[in-house]
């Protein structure tokens, strides 16, 4: 699969400008967000903050990492698609090189997580700080984020993504609600290198289990990639551990 079949079906639209903020629907067809969500599911362990592990109430959920395609074998071991899978994800590293106008190389592995009931990330930023040596020592800056949602969460059963900064048409905030194949590209940067503050955001608590109209399970599945603003170096399995 080549990423310019991904870029055919994904119709983009600008949703903020501060920040930058861009959604493009029918990224991925639901076959292929249930194909990531089972390569996913046993392998999933909790997440932790960066900062603490004793601010655990601020991220809830349970995630997993998944090997960049040019990853060897012998660094990273825990976890090897199979050739579709493996090309599935290859194509979305490409599109979203390509969206952000950055070397597949800068991109750090994907990660998939899992919110189920009563699980959230609360306010947070994908920068880092700048006095923080040890992070930006490997490919720099998070430039973008791109959050691919691999399921759908009905309104009105939370589990959406909030920008409560973002400003745009005289209104402030800016709420997306997942939708299956659905992907949200933001910068957390400025022009000028300096990250963008308005960027911090939130993944709000899914408020339900079952949704009563259907009589399915509620669960929020998003894919996340990190875009740096140089060369990401994957020295070692992160599927060793919930936090890079």
């Amino acid at each position: 699969m080549a990423h310019a079949s991904l870029a055919a079906r994904a119709s983009g639209r600008v949703l903020s400008r501060q920040p930058a903020v861009r959604v493009f629907d029918h990224l991925l067809t639901p076959a292929e967000c249930a194909r990531l969500r089972r390569l996913a599911a046993g392998h999933m362990a909790a997440c932790e903050v960066r900062d603490s592990p004793r601010l655990r109430h601020r991220r809830s959920s349970t995630g997993c990492w998944l090997p960049r395609s040019d990853a060897a074998a012998s660094a990273w071991r825990t976890l090897r698609p199979d050739p579709p899978d493996a090309a599935l994800l290859a194509a979305i590293e490409a599109w979203v090189a390509a969206a952000c106008g950055l070397p597949r190389g800068h991109g750090e592995p994907a990660q998939v997580l899992r919110y189920r009931a009563g699980e959230l990330y609360a306010l947070h930023p994908d920068f880092f700080d700048a006095r923080d040596a040890d992070e930006l020592a490997n490919g720099g800056q998070r430039r973008f984020t791109c959050l691919v949602y691999l399921s759908t969460v009905p309104h009105g059963a939370g589990g959406a993504t909030h920008f409560p900064f973002a400003a745009e048409s005289g209104e402030r905030g800016l709420r997306i609600q997942p939708v299956a194949g659905r992907a949200v590209l933001f910068e957390n940067c400025r022009r000028d290198g300096r990250v963008e503050p308005r960027s911090v955001h939130a993944g709000e608590t899914v408020k339900r289990r079952v949704d009563p109209s259907t009589g399915n399970l509620v669960e929020k599945w998003v894919l996340t990639k990190w875009m740096r603003e140089a060369n990401f170096e994957v020295r070692e399995d992160a599927g060793f551990g919930s936090v890079w």
